[in-house]
C-alpha cells in the first residue's frame, strides 16, 4: 500500500480541509502540538478501552499531523526544528497508542504490542538512518524525497488505518479483536522493514 509514498497525491484531495486549518493563528509548530495532545488523548481513551473516543482523536492527530506540515509548505513557515518536531511527535504517538492497547486487552496482546512497537519504530527510523548514512536525498521546501519513500507497504499511515478499522469493528461488535490488529500491526512492519533494508542492501551495499 505504502500512502508515505503516495503522500503529495492523497493531499490534494483534502487541501481545502488543510487550508481552513492553516489559516487559524497557530504556527505549523503549534498545529503539531495540537496534534501531539490529540494522540496523548487518544492514547488514554485506549488504555481504558474507550474504542471510539480513541479513533476520534486518533483521527483528529492525523488530520492535524497533515495540516502542520502544508500551513509550513504553503506558508513557507517550515524550519528545520519543526521538521524533526513533527517527525518525533508521529512516533511517539504511535508507540503510546500501540502500547495503551496492549496493556488494556492483556494476554498474548502483550507480547504482541511489544513485537508492534519496536517493528513500527525500527521500520520507521530504517528510512531516517539511511537517509543520514547515504546523504544521498533531495530537500524540496522542508521534505525530504528520497526513492526510499515509496518502499516498504506498512508504514504509520497504515498502521493508524488498522488501529482504526479494528477499532470500529470491535467496537460495533462488542468483541475485542485488538489482539488482531497488533498482529497486523507487527506482522506488516517487519514485512517492510525487510523490503527496506533489502533496498538498502540492492542500493548501496557496493559502496
Amino acid at each position: 500500500m505504502n500512502l508515505a509514498g503516495m503522500r503529495s497525491k492523497l493531499l490534494g484531495f483534502g487541501e481545502p480541509i488543510f487550508e481552513l486549518v492553516a489559516k487559524c493563528p497557530l504556527s505549523p509548530n503549534g498545529i503539531t502540538t495540537l496534534a501531539l495532545l490529540f494522540g496523548l488523548v487518544s492514547s488514554i481513551a485506549y488504555f481504558y478501552g474507550l474504542l471510539l473516543v480513541g479513533v476520534l482523536f486518533l483521527l483528529s492527530h492525523c488530520l492535524m499531523d497533515l495540516c502542520d506540515g502544508y500551513k509550513a509548505r504553503s506558508r513557507k513557515a517550515w524550519t528545520l526544528f519543526g521538521g524533526v518536531y513533527d517527525g518525533l511527535v508521529d512516533r511517539y504517538i504511535n508507540g503510546l497508542i500501540i502500547a495503551a492497547i496492549a496493556l488494556n486487552t492483556g494476554g498474548v496482546a502483550i507480547p504482541l504490542g511489544f513485537i508492534a512497537i519496536a517493528s513500527a519504530l525500527t521500520n520507521s527510523f530504517s528510512k531516517v538512518a539511511t537517509y543520514a548514512e547515504t546523504q544521498d536525498f533531495e530537500k524540496k521546501n522542508g521534505k525530504i524525497l528520497h526513492p526510499m519513500d515509496s518502499v516498504g507497504f506498512f508504514g504509520l499511515a497504515e498502521t493508524d488505518i488498522v488501529i482504526i478499522l479494528f477499532s470500529v469493528y470491535s467496537a460495533l461488535t462488542g468483541v475485542n479483536y485488538m489482539a488482531y490488529c497488533l498482529a497486523v500491526i507487527a506482522l506488516g512492519t517487519s514485512i517492510s522493514l525487510l523490503q527496506r533494508a533489502w533496498f538498502v542492501y540492492l542500493r548501496y551495499n557496493k559502496k
